[in-house]
């Protein structure tokens, strides 16, 4: 089942780096994230994300997108562990695909999400729902050791969707990427 759910993620990373025509303006990053393809000291998250209302949602994203960055650049999931909860399949794939990326040798080059827009849609229960637009530069991904890169032109406006989760311990987490509604 892991496998399957890290070639799903390997594949929506790949979908996420795809070209997309157009040009667009240069999006303003949301929040501190790392710089492209330059390995960084691990995010910090911030106290913000225990703040349960708009503005702690809204630093829970960036250090989920800070997170992501890192993870891709670096190979090194914690952060994005700890922004993540166990129910967000993709989350968790795209956690194994890091992992398993750089533990044979790959990498991802360039790979970072730039948030171009950010949209709170409310909140249900302990559930936040926020809807980001992202954009991805030129882009490279090579699975291992020796292995062929694989290169992408970049994405300009890819919507995403995130459901958070409220846990009184730890503060907004990412529940759903992408969640699928099902019949």
């Amino acid at each position: 089942m892991l496998k399957v759910i890290a070639s799903t993620i390997c594949g929506l990373l790949l979908c996420t780096l795809n070209a997309c025509g157009g040009e667009s303006p240069k999006p303003k990053p949301l929040g501190a994230t790392s710089s492209p393809s330059s390995p960084s000291a691990q995010p910090t998250i911030t106290d913000a994300v225990k703040q349960k209302n708009k503005a702690g949602v809204r630093a829970a994203v960036e250090a989920f997108v800070a997170a992501w960055n890192h993870a891709a650049t670096t190979g090194e999931t914690a952060g994005l562990e700890s922004m993540s909860t166990r129910s967000c399949d993709l989350c968790m794939g795209a956690i194994k695909t890091a992992q398993d990326t750089y533990a044979a040798g790959g990498s991802y080059g360039n790979a970072d999400w730039s948030v171009r827009a950010y949209d709170f849609r409310g909140f249900e229960g302990g559930t936040a729902y926020v809807e980001v637009t992202v954009d991805t530069e030129p882009n490279t991904y090579v699975p291992s050791a020796g292995a062929s890169p694989l290169t992408s032109q970049g994405r300009k406006g890819e919507l995403h969707f995130l459901q958070l989760r409220w846990d009184a311990n730890k503060g907004w987490r990412v529940a759903a990427l992408d969640p699928r509604v099902e019949p």
